[in-house]
């Protein structure tokens, strides 16, 4: 479960909410460059496949804090963030965590 967002070269990627960088590295394997926001005893946010990361493991984010860019060239495929919420350890439909788009 998770959303893969496409985006364009050095597109800022931004946090969801507030929390605390529990991980921020390319030591999983299949996920690029990782980042990991801690927001309670529960919910975590979970950005892969960033070009930059801009922000270490035990800092404090807010809502909308800048966290990375998406790399400056590639694929498209190379061009889009994963993002997923994971309640409880386990990934869950993070639209019912993110505000609803406007409708035109």
């Amino acid at each position: 479960k998770g959303l893969n967002l496409a985006g364009t070269s050095n597109q800022p990627i931004t946090a969801a909410s507030a929390g605390k960088v529990i991980y921020s590295g390319t030591d999983v394997r299949g996920t690029g460059r990782l980042i990991i926001i801690k927001h309670n005893s529960n919910l975590l946010s979970v950005y892969a496949h960033q070009g930059t990361a801009l922000v270490k493991e035990g800092v404090f984010v807010s809502a909308g804090d800048k966290l990375a860019t998406l790399p400056a060239n590639g694929s498209p495929q190379a061009l889009s963030l994963h993002f997923e919420i994971r309640l409880k350890g386990k990934p869950v439909d993070p639209a019912t965590y993110l505000p609803a788009m406007p409708t035109k």
